[in-house]
């Protein structure tokens, strides 16, 4: 036994060398967006038992938390990392480390070669004046990385400037240049100019030293090109003249219409504040747009107004893939689902055949499109896999779905696994939840939707009490399964909480689902009850009581 278990660990330290693919390389994103990595086990893929996947910035291990999202299970051979939102402290370089257990042995664990993460942060510019001092002060505030630089219009002149950088609490920077205003600059525009790396272009601010000059509106960034559920963050700042005015007001429209507050869209500024921003969390699809902001200064009652550039936002929303056969009509059907912006192609591994697709293009009431792709199925597609793909902005590679199409049978594939026996095909489709009572029936109903394999459980938090559940299992149109689990509800319920949970093996965890029942959960027959009783009193005994008044009037 001692020989045979010496021989395995020779065999397993002496395998090939696990491979650790990590996705994206780099990344590259702005405070408030969203941070996805992929860290994949590559060739040559033993037959683990167990995997496991640990993730680590910088050398220190992470852990999730109300911003971080680890997604892995012990027979996953992928995990992925979500940070959202980004702040400029999540920058860094993040690894993946995978190891593998074999009959309870852990083999040598494996690093992939990273991903790089650079979170940078806007800055936001300041050009203000002490006219006590007589200075001109040029202000960067919370930006990231810190190498940033401030110039002058007035670089030739013989004032030095005195700049300074300092770090804040949250992990940014703020750097402030100063300089003496000289005589040559009075009656003149003086602009400060920021060279960052999260701008596409300087961003300037300008300052009439004596006199008035004409207002003006900077708008930053000039574009954003974000995800749907993602954060769009939008900044107007009052620029020229620093007057001081009695009032400044900010409005922000979008294609013309005025945008107000809500759930969604908050607007910081006031009355005597010279900047706004503008926050959209989560965006969709209907948000994209042209951003503008409008700027109304009052001073001696007198009102100047100026509208910005504006910012230009774009929100792709991810298609989803649905591959499916008509086996009626003999076509295959696949379907591109919520998605935006509209041009997104659609592809068949059958190209060279000689049926052609028939193509249809709709908008949601969301927004955002569906297209579907139809073609009929010729005998040359028979006892083989067809491929659909999609081509979208928001996708960095096709999405494809497969589908085996057979003269008896078909059914709906991911990756194959050969094996000696033929082709195995591990499909598995994520259950959805629901619990709910019905008052009328006093039943407690607890329905798992759309899940893939069929073999799923659902036990319920008061397993040891009287009642039985009855379950029913039913096959979808789509080959996906629901399974519902019903109870009646029993004394022992009433005032608490009630837990439906269900085992599946698309899931890493139980997936529960809480519902509480009150003492007054009884129908309104029940609760009726006494009125019942006294009305069938009085009718019974009506003619009793008539009889008796009658005898006694005698």
């Amino acid at each position: 036994m001692m020989a045979q278990s010496m021989l395995f660990i020779v065999l397993f330290t002496g395998a090939a060398a696990l491979s650790v693919l990590q996705d994206p390389p780099s990344l590259d994103l702005q405070e408030g967006q969203t941070a996805l990595m992929f860290c994949t086990l590559g060739e040559p893929q033993s037959n683990w038992d167990s995997v496991y996947f640990s993730w680590r910035v910088n050398s220190t291990a992470i852990h999730p938390s109300s911003r971080v999202t680890i997604t892995s299970g012990p027979r996953s051979l992928s995990s992925s990392l979500r940070i959202s939102p980004v702040t400029a402290r999540d920058s860094g370089l993040y690894e993946c480390e995978i190891w593998g257990m074999n009959n309870y042995i852990v083999g040598e664990p494996y690093t992939g070669n990273g991903t790089r993460l650079l979170v940078a942060a806007y800055p936001v510019i300041t050009l203000m004046m002490d006219k006590e001092k007589q200075l001109l002060i040029c202000e960067a505030q919370r930006f990231y990385p810190p190498e940033l630089n401030i110039s002058w219009s007035f670089s030739n002149m013989e004032n030095q400037t005195q700049d300074t950088l300092v770090e804040n609490a949250d992990g940014t920077y703020t750097k402030r240049s100063t300089v003496g205003i000289a005589d040559i600059m009075r009656e003149r525009e003086v602009t400060c100019s920021l060279q960052h790396i999260s701008l596409t272009a300087p961003l300037n601010d300008t300052l009439y030293v004596s006199g008035a000059a004409a207002l003006r509106v900077l708008q930053d960034p000039p574009s954003l090109d974000l995800r749907e559920g993602q954060t769009a963050l939008m900044f107007c700042t009052l620029g020229g003249p620093q007057r001081d005015w009695d009032s400044v007001y900010f409005y922000w429209k979008v294609n013309s219409t005025g945008i107000h507050p809500s759930s969604r869209v908050t607007i910081t500024s006031g009355p005597r504040s010279l900047s706004s921003s503008l926050r959209i969390s989560p965006v969709t699809a209907r948000d994209s747009g042209l951003y503008e902001c409008e700027i109304r200064a009052l001073q001696n009652h007198i009102q100047e107004s100026r509208t910005g550039n504006g910012t230009r936002l774009l929100v792709a929303a991810f298609p989803v893939i649905t591959l499916m056969m008509d086996k009626e009509k003999q076509l295959l059907i696949c379907e591109a689902q919520r998605f935006y912006p509209p041009e997104l192609n659609i592809s068949w591994s059958f190209s060279n055949m000689e049926n052609q697709t028939q193509d249809t293009l709709v908008e949601n009431a969301d927004g955002t499109y569906t297209k579907s792709s139809t073609v009929g199925i010729a005998d040359i597609m028979r006892e083989r896999e067809v491929t659909c793909s999609l081509q979208h902005i928001s996708l960095t590679a096709p999405l494809n779905d497969t589908l085996y199409v057979s003269g008896k049978f078909w059914v709906q594939t991911e990756t194959p696994i050969y094996t000696e026996r033929g082709t195995r095909l591990p499909v598995t489709a994520f259950p959805v939840i629901t619990l709910m009572m019905d008052k009328e029936k006093q039943l407690l109903i607890c329905e798992a939707q759309r899940f893939y394999p069929p073999e799923l459980n659902i036990s319920w938090s008061f397993s040891n009490t009287k009642n039985q559940t009855q379950d029913t299992l039913v096959e979808n149109a789509d080959g996906t399964y629901t399974k519902r689990s019903t109870v009646g509800i029993a004394d022992i319920m009433r005032e608490r909480e009630v837990t439906c949970s269900l085992q599946h093996i698309s899931l890493t965890a139980p997936l529960n689902e809480t519902l509480y029942v009150s003492a007054h959960g009884s129908s309104l027959y029940q609760q009726l009850f006494p009125v019942r009783i006294l009305l069938t009193l009085i009718l019974v005994l009506s003619p009793c009581i008539c009889n008796l008044y009658i005898h006694c009037a005698m």
